[in-house]
C-alpha cells in the first residue's frame, strides 16, 4: 500500500464576501487560513484520492472541472474521486451559484441574488479548482510505502439536532432556547468519529482522515476560519506535527453545535470552537492510539447517487 499527502493554501482575501447566510456580508478579519487538502491511496489494483476543500459547500459543476483536471494530471478516473467541503460558513465566495442557477428567474429574483445575497467570485472559484488538482498531483508525487489503520471514535457532547417537534404538530429549526412548546429533536445525532490513519516505515504519522458530523457554524470571531476544524487539526498536529488532517463532513444538516434544549447562552465562538474541535481532535487521537497499523490493505471505490426533494416553504 502506498499513500501520500499535500495541503495547499486556498485562504480568500479580506474583503471578499463571506458565504453562510442569507444577506451580504464580507470578511474584514483573518482568524486562520483555510486549505485545500489531499491524500492519494493506492495498492496494485487502482488508487483512489481524496480532496478536502475548507470551503462552504463544493458545487457539482465544481466537482466536475476538478475531477477532469485531476484526470489530466494523474490519469486517476474521477469516479475514484471525493471531492469534500468541511462546510465552514467563514469560508471564501464559493458555492453559491456558479451554475447559472438564476439565469432563467425573473429579473427582480436575479437583482436579489447578485445585490442582496452571496455570491461567489468566478476567480475564487478557478482558484479552488487549480487547487484541487494541484493538491492531489503533489499527493500522488509524494506517495510512499505506509500502513494504515482505522476505527471508529465517539464523541456526544458537541453537536445537536437542531430541528423540533412543536406542539402545534410542526417542526421547527432552532426554535429558541428553553422554547416550551419543544417536545423533541425531530431527528438524530451521528456521534461517530471515523478515522483512518497512514504511517510511514518509520512509525510517523503522515495523513490522517477524519470524519464527523457537525455544521462549521461556530465561528472563531468574525474573521476568515475553518472554524472549529482548524482546532481539530491543531489538536491532532499537536501529538502528529507532520501529519496531514483531511476532515469530511458528516449529513449535518440538522446537526449543530447549538443545544436548543440547555440554558446556556448559544454556543458559539472562539471559546466554543476550541471545545468542538479538541473533543472531536481528543477523540481522534484515541483511536490512534489503539490503532494497529498493517501492511494488507486494499483500497477501492463505489459511487450512489441520492435525490433528495428540496423543503418547500408554505406560501405564506
Amino acid at each position: 500500500m502506498e499513500a501520500g499527502f499535500y495541503a495547499l493554501d486556498i485562504t480568500p482575501a479580506l474583503g471578499s464576501e463571506r458565504p453562510g447566510d442569507y444577506r451580504k456580508a464580507y470578511h474584514t478579519a483573518f482568524h486562520d487560513p483555510l486549505w485545500a487538502r489531499a491524500g492519494w491511496y493506492e495498492d496494485e489494483a487502482g488508487a483512489v484520492g481524496v480532496i478536502t476543500l475548507d470551503t462552504l459547500n463544493v458545487p457539482r459543476s465544481v466537482c466536475a472541472a476538478i475531477g477532469a483536471r485531476v484526470a489530466e494530471r494523474t490519469g486517476l478516473d474521477p469516479a475514484r474521486l471525493l471531492v469534500c467541503a468541511s462546510h465552514t460558513h467563514s469560508g471564501g465566495p464559493l458555492g453559491l451559484g456558479e451554475d447559472d442557477a438564476y439565469a432563467a428567474a425573473p429579473a427582480d429574483l436575479r437583482a436579489l441574488h447578485a445585490d442582496y445575497s452571496v455570491v461567489s467570485d468566478p476567480a475564487y472559484v478557478q482558484r479552488v479548482i487549480a487547487a484541487g488538482a494541484d493538491v492531489l498531483a503533489a499527493a500522488q508525487a509524494r506517495r510512499e510505502t505506509v500502513r494504515l489503520a482505522s476505527g471508529l471514535g465517539h464523541e456526544d457532547q458537541v453537536a445537536y439536532n437542531r430541528r423540533f417537534r412543536m406542539r402545534d404538530g410542526t417542526t421547527v429549526s432552532h426554535p429558541q432556547k428553553g422554547n416550551p412548546d419543544i417536545i423533541e429533536p425531530a431527528g438524530p445525532t451521528d456521534p461517530a468519529v471515523g478515522v483512518v490513519g497512514a504511517w510511514s516505515k518509520a512509525g510517523e504519522l503522515l495523513g490522517c482522515l477524519v470524519n464527523y458530523t457537525c455544521h462549521a457554524t461556530v465561528g472563531c470571531g468574525p474573521g476568515i476560519s475553518a472554524d472549529w476544524v482548524y482546532y481539530l487539526t491543531e489538536t491532532i498536529q499537536a501529538v502528529h506535527p507532520r501529519a496531514v488532517v483531511l476532515f469530511t463532513q458528516g449529513a449535518a444538516g440538522d446537526v449543530t453545535q447549538v443545544d436548543n434544549l440547555h440554558p446556556r447562552p448559544s454556543e458559539f465562538g472562539e471559546a466554543w470552537a476550541q471545545r468542538v474541535g479538541g473533543r472531536v481532535g481528543g477523540e481522534v487521537l484515541k483511536v490512534l492510539a489503539s490503532a494497529e497499523p498493517g501492511l494488507e490493505q486494499t483500497v477501492a471505490a463505489a459511487t450512489r447517487e441520492l435525490r433528495i426533494a428540496r423543503r418547500r416553504p408554505a406560501a405564506a
